[in-house]
C-alpha cells in the first residue's frame, strides 16, 4: 500500500528547506567566495561571460545590441553569451551580474520541484520522488559549466519544458502548447542551445507518441504537435533576422565533431575523482563531462529487465518511458553520431542549420534528465509494488548513490571555479578610485596585446590576464573594447578590426562611431610582451598616463595613428627609392599576371586553387643560407568564409633526413590589410647551409576555391618594390595598379 502523501502545500516548504540544506552542505563555501571576491568561471570564458551580462546591465544602451567589444560596431547581444533575457530582466530590476550564481540555484530549485511532480504523478512514494529529484538536478552535469559557461548552467531549464510537456498531454490544451513554444522561444535568449536542443526534444516526443498509437494514426494532431515547435524556432530566427543586420557571419563553425560527447562521457563518471585512475583508458569529451550517474544506470538496468519480463506493448508508454525513448535522437546527435564514423563526416553537408552548432554534446543534458527521470520513477514503482524491506533497502541504496555522486560533482565543480577572477571584485573596487582617467574623455580602450576571437577565421595568441583586465577596465570605465572575444563575428568587421593593428597604409580607418572620432583611445599595455611591429608604433606615439594594476594607461589621439601612417609612407617612399623593382628576384617572384581568376589583388591575374590540393609556395630553385633570414610574402583572399584557415604546411630537409616541421595557418601570418586581401608574411630560417625549405598551402575537408598573388621571396636585406604605386616588400601605401 502507497504511504499517503501530505498535501503539496506542505510538501513545498519541506521541498524548499531539504534544498536549501543540500545547496548549503555542497556548494556554501564556494557561495562565500562568489559573493566576496571573485566569479565562479575560471579563464577567459569565466571573466568574458561575466563581463558581457554586467556591461549590458550597466552601459548598453539598448536590449538587443552589445556595445562593449567589437567596436565602433558593438554585436548582437546573442553572439556574446551575455543570456539577453536574464541580463535584460536584471537590468529592469536594478539587479548585478553578481546574481548570477544565485539564478542558476534557484533554476535548480523550480526544475527540482517540477522534477519531483513528474515522479510523483508517475506512482512513486512521495519521500522518494522528493530526494530523488533533489539528487537529479544536484547531479546535472550543467552546474559544470559554472567553470566559464554560466548561460548553459540554468538547470531547471529542461526539466520545466518537461513538465509543462506533460501538463499539455494531460491537459490536451492549446494554452498548455503555446505555453510550452513560448518557453521554448525564450530558452533561445538564455542560450541557443537551449532552444535548438528543447525544439527537437519536442519533435522527438511527438514522433514517439505517434508510434505508441501506430494502429490509430492521426495526422491532424500529428502535424499539429510538430507545428508548435517549428513556429518557436522560427519565430527566434525571425527576431534575430530583424534585429541583426550583419549578413556575413561564418555560418559553420568548426567543431561539430571536435566538441561532441563521447559515449564513456555519458554512461562513466570520467570528470569524477573516484573514477580518475581509469579515465584515461576510455574516449574522453572535449566539451568535458555528461555522465547520467549510477543512479540513472541503476534505474536503466532495472527497467530493461523489467521490460523484458512484462513484454509491455507500444502502445502502453508511462510518462518517463515516452521521455526516455524521445532523448535517444537527441544522444545520437550529442555523440555525432553516424557523422563520427569513417566516411560518415561528408553527411555533414546536409545537417543544414544544424552546423551552426558547434558544441553538440551539451545536447547529451536532454538524456540526463530522461534517463534519471526513468530511473527514479522505475525505482520509486518498484518501492510501492514490493513495499517490503528489500525494496526500501534498495531506494535507499540507490538514493545513496545519486548523493555519492553529487558529492563527486561538486568537488569537480569546485575545481572549476576556485580560480575564478578577481579583476571585477573588490581589488579593482578600491583602486578605480585613483584612476587619473575620465572615461567621457576617451571613445575606446585598446588592449594591447590585443585579442580577436570567434571570428571563426582568424586568431590570436593567448595573453595571459590581458582579457581579464581589459573586461574588468572597461565594465568600470563604460568604455567599449577594440577586441573581441565573442562568436561568429561578422568577417567583414574582423577585417577592419585587424587592419588598425597590423601594418598601416591609410589613414581613413573604420576606427570610430561617428560622434567619438575626435576623441583619443585609451591603451591598456601589459609591459614586456612580445609585441608586433605596428603595435610597437601605437605604443611608441601614445602618451604615458600612469601604471595600474601591472599594466600601462596611454592616451593615443587620431592624430597620432595619422603620424604611423605618414611615418610608413615616408619610409617606404625613401626605401622604395633604393629597392630594386620585383622582377629583379627572378624565380622568387610570381605575379600570376599571365593566368586568369576571378580575384586580383593586383596586375591581371591571380593564382586560384584548390583548397584540398597541394600547393607548392617555395620557388624550387631557392637557396638559403643559415647566416641570413629570408621572409616568404603573399597576397590572400580573406573574403570568403574559413578562407584563412588554410594551412601552411612548413618542411626542413637536409637530404632525406626531416629537421623540422611546421603546420600553421594562413591567418597565423597575417602582416597587412587591404579591402578583402590580407599580406601573409613567413619568415624563415634555415638551421645550415644547403637545408631545403618546402612550404605548401592545403587542407584537408571540404573544398574550396582559394586565391593567392603577388608572391615574393626575398632576403630580409633586399627590398623590392612593384612599380605603379607606393609599396615595398608586398606592403603597400597606395593600392596596387590593377
Amino acid at each position: 500500500m502507497r504511504m499517503k502523501r501530505p498535501s503539496t502545500l506542505l510538501l513545498m516548504p519541506l521541498y524548499l528547506l531539504l534544498f536549501l540544506a543540500v545547496a548549503w552542505a555542497l556548494y556554501g563555501s564556494q557561495f562565500q567566495r562568489w559573493s566576496l571576491f571573485s566569479i565562479p568561471g575560471s579563464g577567459e570564458d569565466g571573466a568574458k561571460n561575466y563581463y558581457t551580462v554586467a556591461y549590458h546591465i550597466q552601459h548598453d544602451s539598448t536590449l538587443s545590441w552589445f556595445e562593449g567589444m567589437n567596436y565602433p560596431e558593438g554585436e548582437h547581444v546573442i553572439y556574446t553569451d551575455n543570456q539577453p533575457l536574464i541580463s535584460n530582466l536584471l537590468k529592469a530590476v536594478g539587479g548585478s551580474a553578481d546574481w548570477l550564481p544565485s539564478l542558476v540555484f534557484f533554476s535548480m530549485l523550480i526544475g527540482g520541484w517540477f522534477l519531483f511532480r513528474l515522479i510523483d504523478f508517475e506512482g512513486s512514494i512521495w519521500w522518494f520522488s522528493i530526494l530523488a529529484s533533489l539528487g537529479i538536478v544536484f547531479l546535472s552535469p550543467q552546474l559544470l559549466r559554472l567553470g566559464g559557461h554560466y548561460s548553459l548552467a540554468y538547470v531547471g531549464v529542461i526539466p520545466t519544458f518537461l513538465y509543462i510537456v506533460h501538463m499539455e498531454s494531460q491537459k490536451h490544451s492549446i494554452l498548455y502548447s503555446c505555453l510550452a513554444a513560448l518557453f521554448v522561444l525564450l530558452s533561445g535568449f538564455i542560450h541557443p542551445y537551449f532552444m535548438v536542443m528543447l525544439v527537437l526534444y519536442w519533435i522527438c516526443i511527438a514522433i514517439t507518441d505517434q508510434i505508441a498509437l501506430v494502429k490509430k494514426f492521426e495526422p491532424v494532431s500529428f502535424f499539429k504537435s510538430l507545428g508548435f515547435p517549428i513556429a518557436s524556432l522560427i519565430l527566434f530566427r525571425l527576431i534575430i533576422f530583424v534585429s541583426d543586420p550583419v549578413i556575413d557571419r561564418p555560418a559553420n563553425p568548426y567543431g561539430f565533431i571536435h566538441y561532441s560527447a563521447t559515449w564513456s562521457s555519458v554512461f562513466l563518471p570520467i570528470d569524477f575523482n573516484y573514477f580518475k585512475s581509469l579515465a584515461s583508458y576510455v574516449d574522453q569529451s572535449t566539451e568535458g563531462g555528461f555522465f547520467i550517474g549510477l543512479f540513472a544506470l541503476t534505474g536503466l538496468v532495472f527497467g530493461l529487465i523489467q521490460w523484458v519480463k512484462t513484454g509491455r506493448k507500444v502502445g502502453s508508454l508511462s510518462l518517463s518511458v515516452k521521455f526516455l525513448l524521445a532523448s535517444i535522437p537527441v544522444l545520437l546527435l550529442a555523440v555525432a553520431f553516424p557523422f563520427y564514423v569513417w566516411k560518415f563526416e561528408r553527411l555533414l553537408e546536409f545537417v543544414g542549420p544544424l552546423r551552426q552548432f558547434r558544441g553538440i554534446g551539451r545536447f547529451a543534458f536532454v538524456f540526463f534528465f530522461a534517463a534519471n527521470l526513468y530511473a527514479a520513477t522505475v525505482i520509486g514503482k518498484l518501492i510501492v509494488r514490493k513495499a517490503n524491506k528489500k525494496s526500501f533497502a534498495l531506494a535507499f541504496l540507490c538514493l545513496f548513490l545519486l548523493g555519492f555522486d553529487a558529492y563527486y560533482l561538486s568537488e569537480q565543480v569546485e575545481a572549476r571555479t576556485i580560480d575564478g577572477t578577481t579583476a571585477f571584485h573588490d581589488r579593482l573596487r578600491s583602486e578605480i578610485e585613483i584612476l587619473n582617467v575620465q572615461p567621457t574623455e576617451f571613445q575606446a580602450i585598446i588592449p594591447l596585446p590585443n585579442f580577436h576571437v570567434g571570428s571563426e577565421n582568424f586568431r590570436t595568441p593567448e595573453v595571459e590576464g590581458v582579457k581579464e583586465q581589459s573586461f574588468a577596465l572597461s565594465l568600470k570605465t563604460g568604455l567599449p573594447l577594440h577586441a573581441v572575444q565573442m562568436s561568429r563575428t561578422s568577417l567583414s568587421q574582423t577585417l577592419s578590426h585587424l587592419e588598425l593593428l597590423h601594418f598601416l597604409g591609410q589613414s581613413k580607418l573604420h576606427l570610430c562611431s561617428s560622434k567619438n572620432c575626435h576623441k583619443p583611445f585609451l591603451l591598456l599595455v601589459k609591459p614586456d610582451e612580445a609585441f608586433d611591429t605596428n603595435e610597437e608604433k601605437l605604443i611608441t606615439y601614445s602618451t604615458f598616463i600612469q601604471n595600474y594594476r601591472g599594466y600601462e594607461l596611454r592616451k593615443l589621439d587620431p592624430e597620432n595613428i595619422k603620424q604611423i601612417v605618414d611615418e610608413n609612407n615616408l619610409e617606404l617612399s625613401s626605401r622604395q627609392s633604393k629597392a630594386k623593382p620585383v622582377k629583379a628576384a627572378m624565380n622568387n617572384y610570381r605575379s600570376f599576371d599571365d593566368l586568369s581568376s576571378e580575384k586580383v589583388f593586383a596586375g591581371e591575374g591571380a593564382l586560384q586553387i584548390n583548397r584540398i590540393d597541394w600547393t607548392d609556395l617555395m620557388p624550387s630553385e631557392s637557396m638559403l643560407t643559415a647566416d641570413s633570414m629570408a621572409e616568404l610574402s603573399f597576397w590572400f583572399y580573406a573574403g570568403h568564409q574559413q578562407a584563412v584557415n588554410t594551412q601552411i604546411w612548413l618542411w626542413e630537409k637536409r637530404g632525406d633526413e626531416e629537421i623540422r616541421f611546421e603546420v600553421s595557418e594562413v591567418g597565423d601570418h597575417l602582416a597587412q590589410v587591404r579591402g578583402d586581401w590580407i599580406l601573409c608574411t613567413i619568415p624563415i630560417k634555415v638551421e645550415s647551409d644547403g637545408n631545403q625549405i618546402t612550404i605548401k598551402a592545403h587542407r584537408d575537408g571540404n573544398n574550396m576555391v582559394i586565391y593567392l598573388d603577388e608572391l615574393l621571396l626575398r632576403n630580409v636585406g633586399q627590398d623590392y618594390f612593384r612599380p605603379g604605386s607606393l609599396n615595398l616588400n608586398n606592403r603597400y601605401i597606395e593600392p596596387p595598379r590593377t
